[in-house]
């Protein structure tokens, strides 16, 4: 009732909105954009969260209007839906990384498989905080993210280099805090040489897919 009647006339001076989809609230988020056409009408949202997106559609409508969320500061979206080859990554990332004042985004997926990342080509000022699990690095396209992402000081990610890899070290001096899920590679190297190219990094959490490297190395 509240969405119904009274949400469309407020949603200007709404700063922070979460939606979810878990078992508590089922299918909250197709719910609230039947009553609220598009998120645009957000204009001073500063953080929105949404939580198990299962509708590639949805997902798709929602980003599409991010341009209107120029106030937008936080971002965490987790989805579960499979996809495609179809779907334009690269556009995706340009939406979320054209967003002016966004300092944090968490983008969560639990999908099929892991997609490779693509790159935006949109430059972000702001972003100082970026948590993906939906998607994996090659180790030459990290560098790539902090030409896009300069101010990126707090990095979350999954890393999958493989022989293909034109990796070429480049020191990050902005990186304090890094956090890899799985490191993927067999060239114990690239691993070494990649954290040596951090020289502020004050904290580190990193899964090696295998034991690469061993306790005198790691000093």
């Amino acid at each position: 009732m509240v969405c119904q009647h009274h949400l469309p006339f407020i949603a200007d001076r709404i700063v922070t909105l979460t939606l979810s989809n878990y078992d508590s609230t089922p299918k909250q988020i197709n719910l609230f954009f039947s009553y609220i056409p598009s998120i645009s009408q957000f204009t001073h949202l500063r953080s929105l969260n949404l939580w198990n997106i299962s509708s590639s559609r949805t997902f798709l409508k929602i980003i599409e209007k991010f341009h209107h969320l120029y106030n937008l500061t936080r971002l965490q979206l987790k989805f579960y839906f499979k996809f495609n080859d179809q779907m334009n990554f690269q556009l995706i990332n340009n939406n979320i990384w054209n967003l002016p004042k966004l300092t944090h985004c968490h983008f969560e997926g639990y999908i099929d498989k892991q997609w490779d990342f693509h790159l935006s080509t949109k430059f972000s000022r702001s972003l100082s905080n970026v948590y993906i699990s939906a998607f994996k690095f090659q180790l030459n396209q990290i560098y790539q993210l902090f030409q896009y992402a300069s101010h990126l000081k707090h990095l979350s990610i999954y890393i999958d280099s493989d022989e293909n890899d034109e990796y070429k070290p480049i020191s990050i001096p902005t990186l304090i805090d890094l956090k890899i899920f799985n490191f993927y590679t067999s060239d114990t190297s690239k691993v070494i040489t990649f954290l040596q190219n951090l020289p502020n990094l004050h904290r580190l959490n990193i899964n090696l897919s295998c034991n690469l490297i061993d306790g005198y190395q790691w000093e």
